[in-house]
């Protein structure tokens, strides 16, 4: 599957107006579906060693909203236990799995389609004097012995992007 590049324009062409593929979602906690994964790369910083990022792109609903966000889960061992959430509130990973069991990074083959909750909370932060609004997601991980999420029916990996 072709990945879309964009177009490249040059100083005298004409482009159409689009508006903003991102939306802030209000505070609250919704049921969410994978719509989309890609790969990318963090170069690092003073804080983090470079590492691979997944992006997932959320599809969440809830009784007063409902929109798409993207999240990034970062592959590396100090964050890990946002993967550890994600894996668990998806279905990917029993709640009850015991902390220091090893996982495959290969479960984000599995990811589109995946259900499960996430609580949605606005952040803001400041660059270059301006302020910005972002979604923060934090995945609920489901008490043990609850119903599971719903998982895909079939799943073949493609390198599915959005």
């Amino acid at each position: 599957m072709a990945q879309d590049l964009g177009k490249a324009f040059d100083w005298d062409d004409d482009a159409e107006v689009q508006g903003s593929q991102f939306e802030l979602l209000p505070d609250g906690e919704y049921d969410y579906e994978i719509v989309g994964f890609k790969r990318e790369r963090f170069p690092g910083s003073a804080k983090m060693a470079a590492c691979p990022v997944a992006v997932l792109q959320l599809r969440c609903t809830n009784a007063q909203a409902s929109g798409t966000g993207f999240c990034r889960l970062f592959l590396n061992s100090k964050v890990v236990w946002r993967i550890t959430a994600f894996f668990k509130s998806c279905g990917l990973m029993r709640p009850d799995t015991p902390e220091g069991t090893r996982f495959p990074m290969t479960l984000f083959e599995q990811v589109i389609g995946c259900t499960g909750r996430v609580k949605v909370t606005i952040t803001k932060s400041e660059s270059n004097g301006r302020t910005y609004e972002n979604n923060e997601f934090t995945f609920v991980v489901p008490k043990v012995g609850a119903q599971a999420p719903r998982q895909p029916q079939q799943q073949s990996w493609g390198g599915q992007g959005f």
